[in-house]
């Protein structure tokens, strides 16, 4: 009896860490793009700790002649909120971190071609954390 509920629950914590899931939209959010050199995001790294109600400078290169690039914000695969719909294309972006955010060390900004969604990067994960910056508000299941 054990042995099987051991078995349960490695096959419960294996089911939850899996590497591609979907959006509310049901849309796959795919972990590379089709143009992996062309576009890179330089911030935020993953040792950053972002603060809620802090502003923070994402900063990416991109080689192609793009004129504007949409910003998300994606936690494990899941896209949380666009950050910005259309911006320059001028390597970076001022962003006021919201404060109704969940804290999580699981955070990525996604960069897009605003007119193709195939064409992106993630950043590594980091880290947003409450105003409190106490471990306990920190959402670690993820």
């Amino acid at each position: 009896m054990k042995t099987l509920l051991l078995l349960l629950i490695i096959f419960v914590i294996l089911a939850s860490c899996r590497d591609t899931v979907t959006n509310p939209t049901n849309e796959e959010i795919k972990e590379e793009s089709f143009y992996p050199n062309s576009l890179q995001v330089h911030s935020p790294l993953d040792t950053d700790k972002w603060e809620q109600n802090n502003t923070y400078k994402i900063k990416w290169a991109i080689t192609d002649n793009l004129d504007y690039v949409k910003i998300d914000l994606i936690r494990k695969f899941n896209k949380v909120m666009t950050i910005a719909e259309s911006t320059e294309n001028d390597g970076i972006f001022e962003w006021k971190i919201p404060s109704n955010l969940s804290g999580s060390h699981h955070y990525r900004i996604q960069i897009l071609h605003v007119n193709n969604n195939a064409y992106y990067r993630n950043s590594a994960e980091f880290e947003i954390t409450p105003l409190s910056t106490s471990s306990e508000n920190i959402d670690t299941r993820y």
